[in-house]
Parts: structure tokens; C-alpha cells; sequence
């Protein structure tokens, strides 16, 4: 079965990486807490916080995000790891995912601001 969450495929490679919740907090700049809310979708993780954390444990963002992909960078096919004419494209594809994830966490600020207006006229 296909993890179909950011924050179940979080989950896996936290326990297939044997990490704590505490050792991820610790490394994205979160409260032990905040990563549990993300493993089970009631807080979404920062495009910071993904980058960081893909970047420290050799986690793929690809399947990170989407799902696609083998879970660690260190299982991409060699072709992709040796080639340096690779390399760009493999570093474009992050760019790209991390751009829309913080154009998401832009999106959902504002509606956070709107909804407190909302609740404020209501209130």
C-alpha cells in the first residue's frame, strides 16, 4: 500500500531511519509534539522544515512530497547519482517542489489571516 500523506510517508522513514521524534525536532526547530501533529495530517510541515529534514537524514523530497521515487537519495539509480550532467536536474526537481511548497505555506498564512478576520466579525 502506497503511503498517500507527506505526513505517513514521514512516519515511515522516521522509523525505517530509527529516529525519534525528538531527534527530528530537534533537527527542523520544532517541539516534539509538532512532529507527531505532522504524522498524523493535523499540522503540515514548512518548506523549510522539509528541506532540513531531507537534507539531514538523506531523505528524497520527491517521494517525500509526491510519493515518487525510492525513499532515500542514496537508493536513486546511479545513473542519476554519477552523471553530473544529471545532478542539475535532480537539484531543478527539488527547487521546483520546495517553490511550491513555500508558494503553499504563502497561501495558507493568508487564509489563516482571513479566517481570524472572519471569526473576529463573527465573535
Amino acid at each position: 500500500m502506497m503511503d498517500s500523506t507527506i505526513g505517513e510517508r514521514l512516519n515511515k522513514s522516521r522509523k525505517y531511519l530509527r529516529l525519534s521524534q525528538l531527534d527530528i525536532s530537534e533537527s527542523i526547530g520544532v517541539f516534539p509534539g509538532a512532529i507527531s501533529k505532522m504524522e498524523n495530517g493535523q499540522q503540515q510541515m514548512k518548506s523549510q522544515q522539509l528541506e532540513t529534514y531531507c537534507k539531514s537524514f538523506g531523505v528524497n523530497p520527491t517521494w517525500l512530497i509526491m510519493g515518487y521515487g525510492p525513499m532515500l537519495l542514496k537508493d536513486l539509480p546511479e545513473d542519476l547519482n554519477d552523471s553530473e550532467e544529471n545532478i542539475p536536474l535532480i537539484k531543478l526537481d527539488i527547487s521546483g517542489l520546495i517553490r511550491k511548497i513555500r508558494d503553499m505555506d504563502k497561501k495558507m498564512e493568508m487564509m489563516d489571516g482571513e479566517l481570524k478576520v472572519l471569526k473576529g466579525k463573527m465573535g
